[in-house]
């Protein structure tokens, strides 16, 4: 059910960072926005006119605004012309109101390769960010290759790159030299989508990775968690990734009747110099990838908690969790028929599903099996009675309509379950193209669905301006040490981190919360959501020579961390006992121990925490 990196390795330094990916809506005030849009315009994918009953002519973004339909950024009309795009399949709108789009590259849907598109504002000419391979002929001139030895499937049972979403990348840097060496806070918008390889079919995948692309850095970078799928034999029954999207730090993705919860790591770029006493020093500047962890759930059933559970029948002396009730409607429920996925700040966690049971979404769905916590999990688990009360899990939720219900009592309009469905501009509701259609329709949550625009020829995907947001937060400690020294570190509670000076083995309490970089210098441990209060830190010393010890507290709310600094000659088998004292705020501090006091040759160093917290609330922009 879960899988844990209790200990990833430090990754060789690239410009761009992923971490604590999550969907962000800049404030609008902050920038300019593109021309000609404005808050609550949709954009949809589509073709300009018909010929003989089929899309001709340019193909491209349209704009919907108050039910009116725009031309706002179109390719050629032409398909001999390289810069020839099919309908777009996957449509997005960035914090600056530029449009993004993913397209297949030629007419029709097979052995097209799949291009990445932007427009800058209406009437723009589409500009061309990237070119995926489809098949082993001829690439299109005139488009980058980010990915020149990746080789997608067919456009057969669907498009071979999905789920295109806006998500944020947080990264940390810390630098000696910047800032008083006080851990920066860096937000970074990007265009993050799900590539599916292989050299047929996507029934015959053979693999599927996430890519992002740095909205203002150009820069891409494909060490993403991959989005979900299922490999088995036969081939026709593989379950590719259809769907996937950021929030709160995690990228979620589903398959057919799988969801994945993936924590992104968090980035920190570190540089700094390393004292070594007589022997000098030396410079380093290292890019890490801190925390991280998968944890999905595929096929179990689902528990709507609109319905009452009912006794299982299990006898009264069971350990309770697992429940004593279960989740039987008619029958039991299992998770099936998934297509699309959205994050809606009034529904929660969204999936659209054409699994008549299941149909058409189910939302608020449950993280207890999702989480980073797996104390909780039995809260999910019920003894099943027709399995001799073995307990099994099931998956939290709340239909969006009662069950049976699929189309719009009003209008007798089916809801739409495709994979163009998003969340509707301001929340509370879900937009979409309906399969076969020539509009663009709301559906509310009382279940009505509403018209907004009709006359698209052939809409294939719909983005909206704003995105809906929600970055990540809380806090992160990290600890750079400078050796010659073994650490450990103890926190309130007494979960452990570090190298125990009894066995001189690496502890890890923390699981997947949990960080370290590995033997060398400087040597760095982190710990995700730390426990406010007063930590204990033991360092051993391993050779003789100067140390130090670099705490960095950060809450990801704020662009400036803290820092506070420890010094001291060590001493082979000597040991220094530290508190170090964490508070809700991030801030932290080191207090040595009466008996430390004359082991410290440097002494104790307190950054950020009285003027330079001030500089919080300045801009990072100045360079100091």
């Amino acid at each position: 059910m879960r899988s844990f990196f209790n200990r990833p390795e430090p990754a060789a330094r690239i410009v761009i960072a992923f971490a604590a990916l999550a969907a962000l809506a800049v404030p609008r005030t902050a920038q300019a926005i593109a021309p000609g849009v404005q808050e609550g315009d949709l954009f949809v994918g589509a073709a300009s006119t018909t010929s003989f009953g089929q899309p001709a002519g340019a193909r491209g973004i349209f704009r919907v605004r108050d039910g009116v339909v725009t031309p706002f950024s179109l390719g050629s009309a032409d398909p001999n012309d390289p810069g020839f795009f099919d309908i777009p399949h996957d449509v997005i709108v960035d914090s600056q109101g530029r449009v993004v789009w993913l397209a297949p590259l030629g007419v029709g849907s097979y052995s097209n390769h799949v291009g990445l598109f932007r427009a800058s504002g209406e009437g723009a000419t589409p500009e061309r960010l990237a070119i995926f391979r489809v098949g082993d002929h001829d690439l299109d001139e005139g488009y980058p290759n980010p990915f020149p030895n990746l080789q997608l499937c067919r456009y057969d049972n669907g498009p071979p790159a999905i789920g295109l979403h806006l998500a944020s990348n947080r990264r940390v840097e810390i630098d000696d030299d910047v800032k008083g060496g006080l851990p920066q806070i860096v937000t970074e918008e990007a265009y993050v989508m799900g590539l599916i390889y292989g050299t047929g079919g996507i029934s015959n995948l053979s693999g599927a990775q996430t890519v992002s692309y740095g909205a203002t850095t150009g820069v891409w970078d494909d060490s993403l968690p991959p989005p979900i799928y299922l490999m088995r034999a036969p081939a026709a029954n593989n379950s590719p990734p259809v769907d996937m999207i950021s929030h709160a730090g995690a990228l979620y993705s589903i398959d057919d009747y799988g969801l994945r919860r993936s924590s992104t790591p968090l980035r920190v770029d570190a540089s700094g110099r390393v004292d070594l006493g007589p022997l000098g020093g030396f410079e380093f500047s290292l890019g890490l990838r801190l925390f991280g962890g998968d944890h999905e759930v595929r096929g179990i059933l689902i528990d709507d908690t609109k319905i009452p559970n009912v006794p299982s029948g299990v006898p009264p002396e069971y350990p309770n969790p697992p429940r004593h009730d279960m989740p039987l409607e008619w029958a039991f429920i299992p998770m099936s028929g998934f297509r699309s996925l959205v994050y809606d700040p009034q529904l929660g966690l969204v999936i659209s599903s054409n699994y008549g049971p299941i149909a058409p979404y189910i939302t608020q769905i449950s993280h207890t099996l999702l989480n980073d916590n797996p104390d909780d999990d039995l809260q999910a688990y019920f003894y099943h009675p027709y399995l001799g009360f073995t307990p099994v899990p099931s998956l939290g939720v709340t239909r969006m309509f009662p069950p049976g219900q699929w189309v719009d009592p009003g209008t007798g309009i089916w809801y739409p379950t495709n994979a163009s469905v998003i969340g509707a501009p301001g929340g509370g509701g879900l937009v979409a193209i309906p399969t076969g259609s020539n509009s663009v329709v709301r559906v509310t949550e009382n279940g009505g669905v509403d018209v907004l625009a009709s006359g698209l020829i052939a809409p294939g995907a719909v983005g909206s301006y704003p995105t809906y947001s929600s970055p990540s937060a809380g806090l992160a400690i990290i600890i750079r040490v400078d050796s010659p020294v073994d650490v450990l570190l103890t926190d309130p509670s007494g979960l452990q981190i570090g190298i125990d000076p009894a066995t001189s083995l690496f502890v890890n309490d923390f699981g997947e919360s949990g960080f370290d970089s590995g033997p060398g210098e400087p040597r760095f441990f982190g710990i995700r959501n730390p426990q406010p209060g007063d930590w204990s830190i033991e360092a051993l010393g391993t050779d003789s020579g100067p140390f130090a010890l670099n705490v960095y507290g950060i809450d990801l709310d704020q662009p400036l961390g803290t820092r506070a600094r420890w010094t001291g000659t060590a001493s082979p088998g000597v040991r220094h006992d530290l508190q170090l004292v964490l508070d809700s705020a991030g801030n932290v501090t080191i207090i040595p121990e009466p008996s430390t006091l004359s082991l410290a040759a440097a002494g104790l160093v307190t950054a950020a925490l009285c003027a330079l917290r001030l500089s919080r609330n300045r801009h990072l922009d100045d360079g100091t």
